[in-house]
């Protein structure tokens, strides 16, 4: 049998980043972590489920676009389900103080306590407060070296307080501009303030100092 063969890496799609924060999520789903052959994927302590999470602005109103593939923004949370014990044996981690307890308690359940039975998908499309962070993470270049960049993760969820909007990802028209905007103007005052460094100093002249700070503040309008 001939295959065809290249010479170039494979090049991963980056994870999604966006400004950290607080911001409204959806449950999309719950799934086993696992390989495509559905074999289990441990961590260091057991087993683990992904909870897929689209993200929201802070009023749950509008769904954010990923500004990688311009599509409603989706951010991943890896929780443990089972501990492994020492004699290779499981047990449960929806334990009182358990992390995935007080994740799917700002959900709606009421607790290892209730008498209700816990069924993962039931808390499919409800909301939460996701609080936001960022982590470094590399990919594969197209040079097959590794390169580095931002990227988001959940570091909190908790009860989502505000009344949701009834916009969803799929009726909401935004564009990439408008999603990230915050942080195109976190990046502009960062390169005024150092126009305005470079001015002070006597790198550049008052004329030069106007120009670029006009073509800068253009950027944002």
């Amino acid at each position: 049998m001939k295959v065809k063969t290249s010479n170039k890496s494979a090049v991963f799609e980056k994870k999604p980043h966006i400004k950290r924060g607080y911001y409204a999520g959806k449950l999309k789903e719950v799934k086993p972590r696992q390989r495509e052959d559905g074999v289990a994927v441990e961590g260091q302590y057991g087993k683990q489920i992904i909870l897929l999470w689209e993200v929201f602005d802070e009023a749950g109103k509008k769904a954010i676009v990923n500004p990688v593939n311009e599509e409603d923004l989706i951010i991943a949370s890896v929780c443990y389900s089972e501990y492994k014990q020492k004699d290779g044996s499981y047990r449960t981690a929806f334990t009182p103080n358990s992390a995935i307890t007080g994740i799917f308690k700002a959900l709606g359940w009421g607790g290892p306590d209730s008498s209700e039975e816990l069924d993962l998908d039931k808390y499919v499309g409800e909301w939460a407060t996701l609080n936001i962070d960022e982590y470094d993470a590399e990919r594969d270049g197209e040079d097959g070296k590794k390169e580095k960049y931002k990227a988001s993760t959940v570091k909190d969820v908790s009860i989502f307080e505000e009344e949701v909007g009834e916009e969803s990802p799929s009726s909401t028209s935004t564009t990439v501009e408008e999603q990230i905007s915050d942080l195109v103007k976190d990046e502009v005052a960062s390169k005024l303030a150092h126009v305005q460094k470079l001015f002070e100093d006597g790198h550049i002249t008052e004329k030069g100092f106007n120009t670029a700070k006009e073509q800068l503040e253009a950027g944002i309008r």
